[in-house]
């Protein structure tokens, strides 16, 4: 009898070390806080700051655009330096996209820590279809069906009086350093704001990325605009990346970045730097991204 209540005395003390060496195991495995280093240069996801957004309602163009930014993580702290100006389009798809891209080129690429805004819609489905709106001129063709169009001259004065006057008031911008990206409309946008700006003697911008941009719009506008423009033998100093995928070319149309391309290199413009690039097997969606970092690196060179 004795033997047995030793038995069962044993086997609970065992139960109980047993449960108590379980539990104390569970707690050696819970992992650590993770404890960010702050000099860690890869630590690459405090590179810029966390987007911020507000509605800025524009005179130009009578209507509110939501305005994203992120900062370099030390523009805080540093309170001397100034920074470049990345101006993005379609800031609804792309604006979080290109900051997440820009923290791993700072740390790879050199690429310099920017301002960065996004210029977008209350949401995306209002960008969806407001950016027919602001980003063509002239009005479309009948035949390209947009419900509105041919405000881009409206949307460039915004850009240029309103919010531009208001980024270079809150933030230290280095006014030589100020760069307009887009994709698609938002490319030919780019192009139109470039060529409008060469006509007007306006250099506010002077580095400009376009992909993908609708050169068929309006037939042809901007290779018409630059054509016009070229006899006047104004100076262009800017920064010019222009890059298609070429599965957006066809054998059944003419190609237009290659009709852009020479006709622009045939203008030889004084103090301009040009790039004309087509991604291989690329089509017009798969462009964007890596179209605006490849363009970062060229604008950004010195």
């Amino acid at each position: 009898m004795k033997i047995l209540s030793f038995c069962r005395f044993s086997s609970i003390l065992f139960l109980f070390l047993f449960i108590l060496s379980a539990c104390n195991s569970h707690e050696v495995k819970v992992p650590a806080k993770t404890q960010h280093v702050k000099n860690d240069p890869n630590e690459i996801f405090s590179y810029y700051s966390e987007p911020e957004t507000k509605m800025i309602y524009s005179e130009s163009v009578s209507d509110s655009f939501k305005i994203f930014t992120s900062l370099p993580s030390e523009y805080n702290s540093d309170t001397t330096s100034a920074y470049p100006l990345i101006m993005v389009l379609d800031a609804n798809a792309y604006f979080e996209s290109v900051v997440a891209e820009l923290k791993l080129a700072t740390l790879t690429q050199g690429q310099p820590k920017s301002i960065v805004v996004g210029i977008g819609y209350k949401n995306f489905w209002a960008m969806d279809s407001l950016r027919n709106r602001d980003y063509t001129f002239p009005t479309a063709p009948p035949e390209d069906e947009f419900a509105v169009s041919g405000g881009a001259d409206k949307f460039k004065n915004f850009i240029n009086n309103e919010l531009l006057v208001k980024i270079t008031k809150q933030y230290r911008v280095n006014k030589n350093q100020i760069l307009l990206m887009g994709h698609s409309l938002g490319g030919y946008f780019v192009l139109y704001h470039m060529f409008n700006s060469l006509e007007k003697g306006e250099y506010s911008i002077n580095k400009y990325i376009s992909v993908s941009p609708s050169l068929s719009y309006a037939n042809q506008y901007v290779l018409k605009e630059e054509k016009k423009l070229s006899v006047l033998k104004k100076p262009l100093p800017v920064k010019l990346y222009v890059i298609t995928g070429s599965l957006e070319q066809s054998e059944k149309y003419e190609n237009l970045l290659l009709k852009l391309k020479n006709q622009m290199e045939t203008s030889r413009y004084d103090s301009a730097r040009l790039k004309f690039v087509e991604f291989g097997n690329f089509e017009h969606m798969d462009s964007a991204m890596p179209g605006f970092m490849k363009g970062l690196v060229f604008v950004f060179e010195k």
